[in-house]
């Protein structure tokens, strides 16, 4: 009975953090998807506050997120609770068990000082991400507040996307232009912080993104706005049961390499209820070469009811797809503004199996959907209608008589023999890509 009432006592320590009712996304699907997990997170909390954090959007905070953070890992996790306030903070590193939670008029704000951000720990041509987590088990960050990447004290910014008030704005703050006039590099600011590289462009090419979390499992974003990402805003890399729920991102439309949500090599995920405006790819799968102890391929997706307003992409394959992508859904997601909606970028080979798409709706596309091909099929203006030729109708989508599915069935093109369409290789005869028309 003792045994009993311990063991009671410490599953009561722990709560499913606004775990929802994941389930109910995962009915009537048209192929099987892998459900996530709710994330459980130890029910105790530390403020910010308590730590030495001041929110004056003055006072760095860096060691008093890392010191609560350590503090609760010591305990065996819990939440760091971010109250109302602007805090200015370096990189923040989130530990196993370890809840993020910014109350309602919370901002997180990173500072422009670029000395913070070094990546020390390991070889790496980039910075550190603005939050990051690396093998680790259950972390969380929820909310309703507002997490800033300061982007524009690392991005370059081009003329030609730039109205003459923005451009000026650019130039007012200092940073350097080169000689065409084509280009702005966030280069010997005015705000006197100094560079980390030896030039703008060596410099540009180490920044990071907003959120990057790497070989984590059981990772949970929700209620949250991530904007301004100095590149990417939220990208779980080789993770496992991820939970995108009701989240925010947002960039000004014309910044450089500003995806929304980038999923590399994840398995198990759920993206829902959000919503996304970015000056690239708005919700984009990615993933590379297989490697030992590391996932490889995207697997298991559902991507239900978002929004996604300007991007270059909607919904995005690749360009990096070489790894796989495998029992996806995307569904009930719209589409407003985007310069496409569903461009797959192919530029290795890839491997597409139970990849759905269904009830979208789309407004301002120049293409409902596009096929990007790798340059060796580019060279011909015939190949441009290669995969208009080959797909062939399919059968009539369940539950849907009035549309068809086209099956299209890909040739793995040897870039030196372009010019052949009968060459296949063998192995990569039978992979097909299923979309709804």
């Amino acid at each position: 009975m003792r045994k009993l009432i311990i063991t009671l006592w410490s599953l009561a320590l722990f709560v499913t953090t606004q775990a929802g009712d994941y389930a109910k996304y995962y009915q009537q699907l048209p192929t099987p998807v892998k459900a996530v997990v709710p994330v459980q997170i130890p029910d105790r909390q530390l403020n910010l506050v308590d730590c030495g954090g001041v929110g004056d959007g003055v006072t760095l905070c860096t060691d008093a997120f890392q010191k609560a953070i350590a503090q609760l890992a010591e305990m065996g996790g819990g939440r760091v609770l971010v109250p109302q306030g602007i805090w200015l903070t370096g990189p923040i590193e989130l530990l196993d068990n370890i809840e993020l939670h910014l109350d309602k008029n919370a901002i997180i704000y990173f500072s422009p000082d670029k000395r913070l951000y070094p990546n020390t720990t390991r070889r790496s041509s980039r910075v550190r991400p603005c939050i990051g987590a690396t093998r680790r088990h259950n972390i969380a960050i929820t909310g309703q507040g507002i997490i800033d990447g300061n982007g524009q004290q690392w991005r370059p910014v081009k003329r030609g996307k730039m109205s003459d008030v923005e451009w000026n704005l650019y130039k007012d703050m200092g940073g350097q232009v080169t000689d065409d006039g084509s280009l702005w590099y966030p280069w010997q600011m005015k705000n006197n912080y100094p560079d980390i590289a030896d030039s703008p462009k060596k410099q540009e090419g180490m920044r990071n993104d907003l959120v990057r979390i790497e070989h984590c499992e059981n990772v949970l974003f929700e209620g949250v706005t991530f904007q301004n990402s100095p590149r990417f805003h939220v990208h779980p890399c080789y993770c496992r049961n991820v939970i995108l729920d009701g989240i925010t991102v947002s960039s000004p439309w014309n910044v450089q390499n500003a995806d929304g949500i980038d999923l590399s090599d994840c398995h198990q995920a759920l993206i829902v209820n959000s919503t996304v405006s970015v000056g690239d790819d708005g919700l984009c799968m990615k993933s590379g070469a297989p490697a030992p102890n590391r996932l490889a391929g995207c697997q298991n997706i559902l991507i239900d009811n978002c929004t996604v307003y300007h991007a270059h992409g909607g919904f995005v394959l690749g360009s990096e797809t070489v790894g796989g992508v495998r029992d996806m859904v995307v569904r009930r997601c719209r589409f407003s503004g985007t310069d496409t909606g569903l461009p797959w970028r192919q530029n290795r080979t890839t491997l597409c199996e139970r990849h759905r798409h269904d009830r979208h709706q789309g407004r301002g596309h120049r293409l409902p959907v596009r096929l990007r091909q790798p340059p060796c099929r580019q060279r011909r203006q015939a190949d441009t209608h290669l995969h208009r030729r080959t797909a062939a109708a399919g059968p009539a989508v369940p539950g849907h008589p009035h549309r068809q599915r086209r099956v299209l069935r890909r040739a793995d093109w040897h870039p030196s023999k372009w010019h052949s369409r009968t060459r296949l290789r063998s192995r990569h005869r039978h992979q097909q890509l299923h979309y709804y028309i």
